[in-house]
């Protein structure tokens, strides 16, 4: 119902102002909120929150629709208009000259939920209900509704926003004809689009997070240790100062394939299952020095990122927590980062199990680690199930 879905819209957009994220956590996965909660943590360390007077609503329309193998997919379009600006936090004024350009946008929402799943007679996760028992939802610890103990999130039941991509991003995609997929699905059923893009959303806003406080704990859960000590020495302090890309936006997160450790009829003892996620972002050049003092640059810089997740071969995916990615997998609790190597509430690992998908490498498109990537996807697409 595209009534509901300018309902969510226009929470989500007064939750974004207000910097207070509570209204929204119900009907967004994890990749969402993680997007939201760390951008707005940007914000109040630069003193400002974002304003849109004048805010409106076009006709919204459905872009696609698509039944996946385990997820129905709608995807909305929503134009809009608004003044969008800064607003600081110390006296509430507006900061001047932070007016966006242009007035017009629009943005493609995409909401799943499970195959078979029934359309609601009454109010749920965007009215902040359980879709299960009606109670009201609190969400700020766990995932799952504190009255029924339902995995309110996991599609079974309402649809979930699980991605916003800038309509100059957005194009149609079919899970089923990504490179490796259909072969990888034989033996995971349950291998799924969704929980990769949600991942990857989760891990991108992880590592902006470390680029900015110059440090790596907040992927240690996300991310493979390896990963982690070599991308320490990348975002240290060089002399006296050292720069990252701050105020970042994202426009679209696709997943490109799946490589199978035995693609090619052979498998090694180190040998790992890989898939392969782009983030196309941007960001502003940020100069800090010893003092944590920082300058923002104006120009904004785009980047096609890739996103190589990895994970021992023969785990299978649960479908429950494809948009739970950041939560503990054994109490639900949400893990908010850091180094601490288990669940603060329950003590399970915090890196999940043999079936969690780590963030293994990074590559920036035209390197040549992306272009190796790009070529044995490439192969993988003439591999047919």
């Amino acid at each position: 119902c595209l009534a509901r879905v300018q309902r969510a819209f226009l929470t989500a957009q007064n939750a974004w102002c207000a910097q207070d994220l509570e209204p929204l956590r119900p009907f967004v996965s994890d990749g969402v909120f993680e997007r939201f909660s760390l951008q707005i943590e940007e914000q109040k360390e630069d003193g400002w929150r974002q304003g849109m007077d004048g805010l409106r609503c076009g006709a919204l329309s459905i872009a696609h629709v698509e039944p996946g193998l385990h997820f129905d997919t709608v995807t909305v379009r929503i134009p809009f208009h608004s003044d969008i600006h800064r607003v600081k936090l110390s006296d509430g004024k507006r900061v001047p000259g932070s007016k966006l350009p242009r007035d017009s946008f629009t943005e493609l929402w995409s909401f799943l939920r499970r195959r078979g799943a029934k359309t609601l007679a009454g109010d749920g996760l965007i009215e902040g209900k359980c879709p299960n028992c009606g109670a009201p939802l609190s969400m700020n610890r766990s995932a799952r509704c504190g009255h029924c103990e339902c995995l309110a999130r996991s599609g079974q039941l309402d649809w979930v926003l699980a991605e916003i991509t800038q309509a100059s991003e957005w194009r149609v995609e079919r899970e089923r004809d990504l490179p490796g997929m259909a072969r990888f699905q034989e033996r995971d059923p349950g291998m799924n689009v969704q929980m990769l893009e949600d991942r990857a959303s989760v891990a991108f806003w992880r590592k902006a997070a470390a680029d900015r406080k110059g440090s790596t704990d907040p992927l240690t859960r996300v991310a493979e240790a390896d990963l982690c000590r070599d991308y320490a020495g990348q975002i240290a302090l060089t002399g006296k100062t050292r720069a990252y890309l701050g105020d970042c936006a994202v426009g679209s997160v696709r997943t490109l394939g799946v490589l199978a450790a035995d693609a090619d009829g052979a498998s090694t003892k180190d040998a790992r299952d890989r898939a392969v996620v782009e983030v196309v972002w941007d960001g502003r050049r940020v100069d800090v020095d010893a003092e944590g003092k920082r300058v923002t640059g104006q120009a904004r810089h785009l980047h096609r990122t890739l996103f190589v997740f990895a994970r021992r071969p023969g785990a299978t995916t649960s479908l429950d927590d494809a948009f739970t990615t950041a939560h503990c997998r054994t109490c639900g609790a949400h893990d908010t980062g850091g180094t601490r190597p288990d669940c603060e509430y329950c003590g399970a690992p915090r890196t999940g199990d043999k079936s969690t998908w780590l963030l293994a490498a990074l590559a920036e498109r035209g390197t040549s680690t992306a272009r190796a990537l790009e070529r044995e996807l490439g192969a993988a697409a003439f591999r047919r199930p």
